[in-house]
């Protein structure tokens, strides 16, 4: 039988666990409120709420690695999700892919937040798409590690643990529950990435040959090709990115939509996505790469809101909307909503990137 003092720590650390553990939702909630709130209601809501989101993802991501941290230490039955036990594996092996994984989720929890405060400091617009450059440049980096770090393994989003603990037991969730929660959304998308079965399936990622080897270094590399070919733009028609009458104020009123009214970086960037979509399908894949395919199909819905697209037909149709609705009961609420929003993705490239 053990002695009382052991027992007594034991019980000690477990209630001091569990003491924070019990904060970690309201803390949260509050934060996911105030970030629904703000857009629309205060000056330079748009910052305000991106800054409470940013801190909202950041806030939860450290809570998920510390409530799967904990369950490891207290619980017996092991995590069930083939998401999360395929993580540990690969943390276990290498530091630095746990390292790489950790940064390219900060860095994609905290870009549009920089994008913002950015354009705001600074009048320069070359400023700001070199800070895009730079960014996208450092995630494909990552990328590269990570992939090439798990022998060419697809590299599965989020780059980080999935909350399947509840907080206030430490306890698993075996039974794959659905938790509709913003700690398990993609930080642009907004789609779940937690808690179907699949998740729970055992076969983990295989090493990509192939086709399917260049449809991953396609994917990959789409993004900061996208934005060389848009900087090229800019430098070879200089003069499109400005008003017809010179005027400064206009120039300045111009938001990020309109520096990507290029033909050419759009097409070229969806024929790299289509490619990869369709040399995917060359390798079989296993539950949780079908998962991943499935997300990153998803992203095809981006280039409604991206480049010549939205400026000659979504915007126009949103405006429409909005007048159309802007006197009619309950319709008019959700028109209010998507027009509070609109800024995001106007002003910033990283809302609609896809990457």
């Amino acid at each position: 039988m053990l002695p009382t003092s052991l027992l007594h720590f034991k019980s000690g650390h477990t209630n001091t666990h569990k003491g924070y553990a019990t904060t970690i939702d309201p803390i949260e909630d509050l934060l996911r409120a105030l970030s629904i709130l703000l857009p629309g209601r205060v000056a330079e809501g748009d910052v305000c709420a991106q800054t409470v989101l940013t801190a909202l993802n950041l806030v939860s991501l450290y809570n998920t690695h510390y409530l799967i941290r904990t369950a490891d230490k207290t619980q017996d039955a092991p995590d069930s999700f083939a998401f999360n036990r395929y993580l540990r594996r690969r943390f276990q092996l290498s530091k630095p892919f746990q390292w790489a994984s950790l940064s390219l989720s900060v860095i994609s929890y905290t870009e549009v937040l920089l994008e913002m405060l950015l354009t705001r400091s600074q009048r320069s617009k070359q400023s700001r798409w070199r800070l895009v450059a730079c960014v996208e440049s450092i995630k494909l980096v990552l990328r590269l590690l990570l992939y090439y770090g798990a022998r060419r393994r697809m590299v599965l989003h989020p780059t980080h643990f999935l909350r399947n603990v509840d907080a206030h037991s430490l306890a698993y969730d075996h039974d794959g529950e659905d938790r509709f929660e913003l700690g398990h959304l993609d930080a642009r998308l907004g789609l779940p990435s937690t808690a179907n079965d699949t998740l729970s399936k055992p076969a983990f990622p295989t090493p990509r040959f192939g086709l399917a080897h260049v449809a991953e270094l396609l994917w990959m590399a789409r993004p900061l090709v996208y934005v060389l070919l848009l900087a090229k733009a800019h430098r070879a028609t200089p003069s499109k990115l400005r008003r017809t009458d010179g005027d400064n104020d206009d120039d300045d009123d111009m938001d990020e939509k309109d520096e990507e009214n290029h033909w050419q970086p759009w097409l070229v960037s969806l024929g790299m996505d289509v490619v990869a979509s369709l040399l995917r399908q060359a390798q079989p894949m296993t539950p949780l790469e079908h998962e991943e395919a499935h997300r990153r199909n998803y992203l095809f819905l981006f280039y409604l809101l991206r480049g010549p697209v939205y400026s000659l037909w979504a915007r126009p149709f949103l405006d429409w909307l909005a007048d159309t609705t802007e006197h009619r009961p309950l319709i008019s609420i959700l028109t209010t909503a998507i027009n509070d929003y609109r800024p995001f993705w106007e002003q910033c490239y990283f809302y609609t990137s896809g990457s």
